[in-house]
């Protein structure tokens, strides 16, 4: 875990070492991941995997109105790749 975070911390223009951390401490600590994928959203706006992880923490903890949100968010992302 440690190396993880030493690899945001040193490169945090690398969306998906963000990601990777985020889903690492996701086990434990939801709320923390979603923390982190909302500070690596800023600066990785349209990053399907953020959103798509987003919208399931977002679902796991019951809060439908943020889940739909990325969910959506992710869904325009895919539709602009086709």
């Amino acid at each position: 875990m440690t190396a993880l975070k030493t690899a945001t911390e040193l490169e945090p223009e690398n969306a998906h070492y963000q990601y990777v951390y985020a889903i690492a401490i996701a086990q434990n600590d939801p709320k923390l991941a979603i923390q982190i994928l909302e500070n690596a959203l800023q600066n990785h706006r349209g990053n399907l995997n953020i959103l798509t992880a987003l919208a399931s923490y977002y679902q796991q903890l019951s809060d439908s109105e943020n889940a739909n949100k990325y969910s959506k968010k992710a869904n325009k992302v895919l539709q602009a790749k086709h």
